[in-house]
């Protein structure tokens, strides 16, 4: 996949604020990966997780035949952001994901290489391949951003 796409209302309002409330009932198994707080989704059967699971494989069998390698759900607290990079963690990624479950705070924004730069919504998700694509976060500057981020592997 050689272009970002962009899908508005991937998920609802309300889904968004389950997978919020998700992080915080599972902190004890949350790690910490630079300045962001992680909650593996990859084994976690709540119906949500099971639900935007699906949907999201869905989506991705669709545009490259891809299905999710893991997931992950993250904290992004005031002061955090990521420098610009590409997915290094698995060389079989053909695909990575980002889904908004908030935008009510301040920065935040994923930026390309190119100067693109995409505006968080609640609900959107944005799909590209970070293995070839160099991006990063832009810094929070105020409040708290929650993410659901994936990579996926070929089927």
């Amino acid at each position: 996949m050689d272009k970002i796409s962009i899908i508005d209302n991937f998920i609802t309002e309300k889904e968004c604020k389950q997978l919020i409330k998700l992080h915080k009932k599972h902190e004890k198994n949350m790690w910490q990966h630079e300045d962001t707080f992680c909650v593996s989704l990859d084994n976690l059967k709540e119906p949500v997780v099971l639900a935007l699971r699906k949907k999201m494989n869905v989506l991705s069998k669709e545009i490259n035949n891809s299905k999710i390698n893991y997931s992950n759900l993250v904290k992004w607290p005031e002061g955090a952001r990521h420098r610009m990079h590409t997915d290094y963690a698995v060389r079989e990624t053909i695909l990575a994901s980002i889904v908004y479950l908030n935008h009510d705070y301040q920065g935040g924004q994923t930026h390309f290489e190119d100067e693109t730069s995409i505006q968080p919504v609640t609900g959107r998700i944005l799909l590209f391949n970070g293995n070839e694509r160099y991006h990063g976060v832009k810094q929070i500057t105020e409040g708290t951003r929650y993410t659901v981020a994936s990579w996926y592997t070929k089927i």
